[in-house]
């Protein structure tokens, strides 16, 4: 059964955050993972939203989204991610 992850993030320097990307991307696809939207936050219609960004990213199983999440390709993404961007990852059914 499919699931997803949903991402919420907070871009604090831009420029460094490009090294996330260059590693996250790759490592999502590397675990049979795809984008399913990605954008913007526009505008929160209840409730307060941090996130000023977010995206949706589809894998095949609960078991392949954890394999992505705790493999040391992604593991090297969050460590570029420290320090520049705050993010909540949250896997959904």
């Amino acid at each position: 059964m499919s699931c997803y992850v949903l991402a919420r993030t907070s871009v604090h320097d831009p420029a460094a955050f490009e090294r996330y990307r260059s590693l996250a991307g790759p490592s999502i696809q590397a675990h049979e993972g795809h984008v399913v939207a990605k954008g913007k936050v526009l505008q929160s219609l209840e409730g307060e939203e941090a996130a000023e960004q977010m995206a949706l990213i589809a894998f095949p199983s609960t078991h392949a989204a954890r394999t992505w999440f705790e493999s040391p390709a992604y593991q090297q993404a969050i460590q570029a991610r420290r320090g520049v961007a705050t993010m909540t990852l949250t896997l959904l059914e």
